[in-house]
């Protein structure tokens, strides 16, 4: 059994690796949001 506190305590960046994670992929998603809405405003216009 691995003790989590000792293991937080040796390896300290694990959780900012982890919040450097969520935040890239934060990101990814809200440019593929971005890039969609771009497309979808594109073909409307083109549309018209």
């Amino acid at each position: 059994m691995v003790d989590v506190e000792l293991v937080d305590a040796v390896f300290p960046w694990r959780y900012a690796e982890e919040a450097v994670r969520g935040e890239a992929l934060k990101a990814e998603v809200e440019a593929e949001r971005c890039a969609e809405k771009a497309a979808a405003a594109q073909a409307e216009d083109s549309g018209r």
